[in-house]
């Protein structure tokens, strides 16, 4: 049987949709882990730097079918596209959450001391692509946070949290047809391993 399909939207006027904060998954739903910063100058987003505690990572795919499950077992993908995550991004900004940090979804128990340094949307037209993530997707956003709490420092080099994951309230708008989304479904390219966008 056929998954459906959903886009995620929001209202970029209103104060219910949108992104509430970020989350420290173990899987994380893009399926991309961290990069750290390295004290290997040619290698400069790969492993953790005790000094920096700095990580960057991919917090939103653009046009990339996510998988998830409802708890009722049925299964289906979410899609941001562009224009979403400029609305999101740019929200999330203007109600200045970008320190509120999680670990795996746990409502409203936000970690202290990590920061938000770095938000950007991959553009290429504006030359906004690092090599790091010359793969991802046009319009997808790329977070760098700084990590002074050691609890959580421990957590990312243990590998007990391996990624970004957002929450949020969103609109699901089922997509009748949409051939690109369904032939990137049918050629295996996502794996569909995570379930943790909230």
């Amino acid at each position: 049987m056929k998954k459906k399909i959903y886009k995620i939207k929001i209202d970029p006027t209103d104060q219910v949709t949108g992104m509430d904060a970020i989350s420290l998954v173990e899987y994380p739903a893009v399926e991309v882990d961290f990069l750290k910063f390295s004290k290997d100058e040619n290698i400069h987003l790969q492993f953790e730097n005790d000094e920096k505690r700095i990580i960057t990572g991919v917090a939103l795919l653009a046009d990339t079918p996510i998988y998830r499950i409802k708890p009722d077992g049925e299964e289906y993908y979410v899609v941001f596209d562009k224009e979403t995550i400029e609305q999101l991004v740019t929200k999330y900004a203007k109600y200045m959450f970008q320190n509120f940090v999680n670990i795996e979804h746990s409502d409203r128990h936000y970690v202290d001391g990590m920061y938000m340094i770095e938000s950007y949307i991959i553009n290429h037209e504006r030359g906004i692509v690092p090599n790091e993530f010359s793969k991802v997707p046009d319009g997808s956003w790329i977070v760098s946070y700084k990590v002074e709490n050691m609890d959580v420092w421990e957590k990312i080099k243990s590998g007990e949290v391996k990624g970004f994951s957002i929450q949020g309230v969103f609109n699901l708008i089922e997509q009748n047809e949409d051939p690109s989304i369904d032939d990137m479904i049918e050629e295996g390219d996502i794996d569909g391993l995570c379930d943790a966008i909230k």
